[in-house]
């Protein structure tokens, strides 16, 4: 048997013992945020089960730009406003438009009033799997929130929107963003359609 050293025993322990968590609401935060991931998971797979073809073809992670253009008034955006209004790299947002461009969801115009700029426009097929997919999407919301009161629901919704917002302001003194607060802002005016709908 090889004599190779092995780790030593504080190197396989976790960085934050379950203890670290006492102090805080019950259930502990490591059970919430599992729950919060695995309800991610069963989500994503119910949505794309009952996704129509062109909706699969889409996939739930690219929906959102579908939906965010096909409820603007103009319905286009350009990369960066997409970026900033969904709190995302622009590296990422373009994958997605590239993504959807290749099956005809969305085209690329350049900005009639600034050539240095690409909008993102929904097309027509993209408009009708929007569409297509939304109704997929309430019967999806319907299946989770059901036997669920309405004051539960509103709880839920105040929590997580807290949660985003601790989290967002944390993550703008990490960075050292000095636009925090036109970031604030924008968070502030995303939660209150949020919390409209």
């Amino acid at each position: 048997m090889s004599s190779a050293a092995q780790p030593s025993e504080s190197h396989n322990q976790p960085c934050l013992e379950p203890e670290a968590f006492e102090d805080l609401t019950s259930p502990s935060v490591s059970y919430f945020a599992k729950q919060m991931h695995v309800l991610h998971s069963l989500v994503k797979r119910l949505l794309d089960a009952q996704m129509p073809e062109d909706g699969r073809l889409v996939g739930s992670s690219s929906f959102f730009l579908l939906y965010y253009l096909r409820h603007r008034s103009e319905m286009a955006a350009s990369q960066t406003q997409i970026a900033a209004d969904k709190a995302s790299s622009r590296s990422s947002i373009s994958r997605v438009i590239d993504h959807l461009e290749e099956l005809g969801m969305v085209e690329r115009h350049e900005d009639p009033t600034d050539s240095r700029v690409n909008l993102v426009t929904l097309t027509d097929k993209g408009c009708r799997t929007e569409r297509q997919m939304s109704e997929s999407a309430i019967k999806t919301w319907a299946t989770m929130l059901d036997g669920i009161s309405p004051e539960d629901i509103s709880t839920s919704a105040k929590t997580l929107l807290a949660m985003k917002r601790n989290v967002q302001r944390a993550l703008d003194e990490a960075e050292g963003d000095d636009k925090a607060e036109s970031s604030e802002k924008r968070d502030t005016m995303t939660n209150t359609r949020e919390e409209e709908q």
